[in-house]
């Protein structure tokens, strides 16, 4: 009797053992799958970061363009150049980007 106790007490151990295996794949990929969304989630915030300097930037360049009048320009014409210049160099810096 005592040999059949024994033998029903390990299967119990094998299939308690079994259960925490399980248990501890699916805490695995459930651990790499928030990794992975903690790294987009990150990729996010950053470009979000760099649109509000972007916007910042411009902001403080339509204030700027609004105050003043150069070479008889007007504040409009100024604006837009700038706007011109402004999107000549995001076009290069992506450009750059891109080649790396």
């Amino acid at each position: 009797m005592q040999e059949q106790d024994l033998l029903n007490r390990m299967e119990m151990l094998e299939k308690k053992t079994q259960l925490l295996l399980r248990d501890y794949h699916h805490v695995k990929e459930a651990l790499v799958k928030t990794k992975d969304e903690n790294t987009q989630l990150k990729n996010v915030i950053s470009e979000q970061n760099k649109q509000l300097n972007d916007f910042s930037y411009r902001t403080k360049i339509d204030r700027i363009v609004e105050t003043l009048e150069v070479n008889g320009q007007g504040s409009e014409e100024l604006k837009r150049a700038i706007d011109e210049y402004i999107l000549k160099i995001e076009e290069c810096i992506t450009q750059l980007s891109n080649n790396l």
